[in-house]
C-alpha cells in the first residue's frame, strides 16, 4: 500500500491546488507545441533532444501533478521526475540512432520500415 498522508488535511474547495494544476497544464501544453514545431528534419542530437522533451512532458504532466493533488513530498516527485526524463533520454540515445543517418552505421541487416 502506498499513502500519502497531510496532517493539516486538503481544503475541499481546492483553492491552492486547482491554479498550480491549471498552470502545470498550460506549460505543458506549450511544451508540446514546441515539440511539435521541433519536428523539420534534425540532427542526431535533435533527435535525443526531442526524445528527451517529450520525457520532460511526461514528468510534467503525468508525475508533478502528485505533487500538487496528493501533496507527494518534493523530494519523492523530483527524483520521480528525474528518473522519467533520464529514461528518456536513454531511450532518446537509441531512437535517435534508429531513424536517422546514423542507421547506416548499425549494420547491413538493419532495414527501416515504412
Amino acid at each position: 500500500m502506498f499513502v500519502s498522508y497531510s496532517r493539516e488535511g486538503m481544503d475541499p474547495q481546492m483553492k491552492r491546488e486547482m491554479p498550480y494544476a491549471i498552470a502545470l497544464n498550460i506549460v505543458v501544453a506549450f511544451l508540446i507545441v514546441a515539440l511539435l514545431k521541433a519536428t523539420d528534419s534534425v540532427g542526431y542530437f535533435g533527435r535525443v533532444l526531442f526524445v528527451t522533451a517529450i520525457g520532460v512532458v511526461i514528468a510534467l504532466g503525468g508525475v508533478a501533478p502528485n505533487w500538487i493533488w496528493w501533496r507527494f513530498s518534493t523530494d519523492f516527485t523530483l527524483v520521480n521526475c528525474a528518473d522519467t526524463v533520464i529514461g528518456w533520454f536513454v531511450a532518446g540515445l537509441i531512437i535517435a540512432a534508429l531513424t536517422g543517418e546514423e542507421r547506416s552505421r548499425l549494420g547491413a541487416t538493419y532495414r527501416r520500415r515504412i
